[in-house]
């Protein structure tokens, strides 16, 4: 049996109650909070996993290089020449720095392990410490700065092989050096076994 066709009055009336679950119906709003964590698992250093030996004189300082090293970990050996007089060095994955006892600084070609040109002169002491110049902050890297027992701090640059400014004001020599990530040079003078015989110097380049 067919329904009878609706009336004027039935299509109003569905209308209304189409109208009126439109009305009634809401949506469901899921809030999810979430923070960004990273996992990871630290490991404590418990146990010598590798000793390199060759050094003729105490080492003072040691840092890992951009191109996996000066000395081959894996091997546990050096894969370059001796470099003299060398009191602490730095690089930038294309250049390799040296400073002596002499107060020169040493440019070197780090995949043939060979001099890059002759040393940088203008300190009166030796070097004690170099650092070189973020490679965010004026890439490409060209400029380092290198500290000194003769009291001052000088800033270099490789490709024009001088110093373009001398860092003064240290009434000793300095013992420390780091050009931060902000632009700010920060130099360290040590003056006794105390905390309060320490004495930092910062210089915005």
């Amino acid at each position: 049996m067919h329904d009878s066709p609706k009336t004027p009055i039935d299509l109003a009336i569905d209308f209304i109650l189409h109208d009126f679950e439109m009305a009634v119906s809401v949506e469901k709003v899921l809030s999810i909070v979430y923070q960004p964590q990273a996992v990871f698992r630290i490991r404590p250093v418990n146990r010598c996993s590798a000793t390199i030996a060759g050094h003729k004189e105490p080492v003072l300082s040691v840092a890992f290089s951009l191109m996996g090293g000066i000395w081959q970990v894996a091997l546990e050996i050096s894969v370059t020449q001796q470099l003299g007089s060398l009191h602490c060095m730095v690089t930038d994955g294309k250049h390799l720095v040296s400073g002596s006892k002499a107060g020169e600084l040493q440019c070197w070609d780090p995949q043939k392990g060979k001099p890059s040109g002759s040393p940088l002169v203008g300190h009166k002491q030796w070097i004690t410490a170099i650092s070189w110049e973020p490679v965010h902050l004026n890439a490409p890297c060209r400029r380092f700065v290198s500290a000194s027992e003769d009291q001052d701090a000088r800033i270099w640059d490789v490709s024009l092989r001088k110093c373009v400014i001398c860092l003064t004001g240290h009434k000793r020599g300095i013992t420390c050096v780091k050009w931060g990530g902000d632009g700010v040079i920060y130099t360290g003078v040590y003056i006794g076994s105390s905390a309060s015989s320490r004495l930092s110097t910062l210089y915005e380049v």
